[in-house]
């Protein structure tokens, strides 16, 4: 066995792939051949050690060499670790910081989606007291039927105000609707509007609704708010009132996001050309009980022919539009929750309808059921 001149056993270093050895420290244990407590090793000995010293110095440096690399890919983890253990205050800055890049660069990735500007009539926050009227030009072949029996609409348009009835009896009507829905509520897979439209017309309410989930006093009511309802067509359209009659289409309406949005733009009159106006009582709040599902006319301003104009739905608003070509319209998507409303279909024809939600009643439990026009 060579020693060196300090007495030290001899390292011999191989530059390997993930070291140098300029960078290798390597601790050497002292011979002294002179000393009586120093022990003789065999060569073979020396040379197991010398291995065992190489294998162990290279293991080092692999670790070390990955320690490195982990601690300069996980640097900026560390350093945002320090800031949140310093002050509580920063650990939410930094969560949210975090959150906001992440989905900036989820952003960048896709096509940023298109900001829609819409025009509204009235918004859920505004409050509408009196009646209003968005007046359109009434389309000239719309109601030719209707002037042959001196019922034309003299005015066009979208009549609404808020607080058709007072809130207390919103919140009945509203509790009326949803118990009566569940127990004799329609749908169908045939139309449009597939299984996210439920509806319950008001005769079959008249014919089927037990005594107990229907009261005398929630007739009373009905009756009431068709009345006003009534009044406030005549007067914002200039139709008389003895030429307004409730068609079979006056109904509770409930909307829920069952099955997959389908568009549905349409004309009133188009679909039944019996009607000269429809009108609707909402008795949800838009963004409160229900998300999305606004109503929207494409008659509104701007260069274009179509241009949307929009409805916010709110408990007790009233929203009326004359039923032709002046107002095609739809309604949003609706994305969460319940949209709840009381709907007044209007015809000129009296055969076609009834002049109150009394003779109405009374029409449900002299035909057979079957019977619908």
């Amino acid at each position: 066995m060579m020693l060196t001149s300090d007495g030290l056993i001899p390292f011999q270093c191989v530059t390997g792939q993930n070291f140098s050895c300029d960078d290798v420290t390597v601790t050497r244990r002292k011979y002294s051949p002179n000393g009586s407590k120093n022990i003789f090793l065999p060569k073979f000995i020396a040379y197991i050690i010398a291995i065992n010293l190489l294998l162990l110095t290279w293991c080092c440096c692999c670790v070390c060499s990955l320690s490195a690399q982990n601690d300069k890919e996980n640097i900026s983890l560390e350093e945002m670790d320090v800031n949140v253990k310093a002050d509580g205050d920063e650990e939410k800055t930094a969560t949210m910081t975090l959150k906001n890049e992440y989905n900036h660069q989820s952003l960048d990735s896709k096509e940023k989606p298109e900001t829609e500007v819409f025009s509204f009539l009235a918004t859920k926050e505004q409050d509408i007291p009196y009646v209003s009227l968005y007046e359109q030009p009434c389309h000239p072949s719309g109601y030719k039927q209707e002037e042959k029996i001196n019922a034309k609409p003299e005015r066009c348009g979208v009549a609404f105000l808020d607080n058709l009835v007072d809130s207390k009896d919103v919140v009945k009507l509203r509790e009326m609707a949803i118990k009566l829905i569940d127990q004799l509520g329609e749908t169908t897979t045939t139309n449009r509007e597939s299984h996210n439209l439920q509806w319950l017309n008001l005769h079959t309410i008249f014919r089927k609704a037990k005594p107990n989930i229907f009261s005398e006093r929630d007739y009373e009511l009905l009756v009431n708010t068709s009345r006003t309802a009534k009044s406030i067509v005549s007067l914002s359209f200039g139709i008389p009132d003895d030429k307004l009659f409730f068609t079979t289409v006056c109904q509770f309406t409930q909307y829920q996001p069952v099955t997959k949005f389908s568009e549905f733009r349409h004309i009133d009159k188009v679909r039944s050309p019996e009607l000269i106006v429809t009108s609707i009582l909402w008795l949800s709040t838009v963004d409160e009980d229900f998300g999305g599902g606004r109503l929207e006319f494409l008659n509104g301003p701007g260069n274009g022919t179509h241009e949307p104009i929009l409805i916010e739905p709110k408990k007790g608003r009233y929203a009326a539009w004359t039923s032709s070509f002046e107002n095609p319209h739809g309604v949003h998507e609706l994305l969460y929750g319940q949209r709840l409303a009381l709907i007044f279909a209007f015809s000129a024809k009296p055969n076609f309808g009834h002049s109150s939600i009394e003779d109405l009643r009374t029409w449900a439990f002299t035909k057979k059921p079957s019977f619908y026009y």
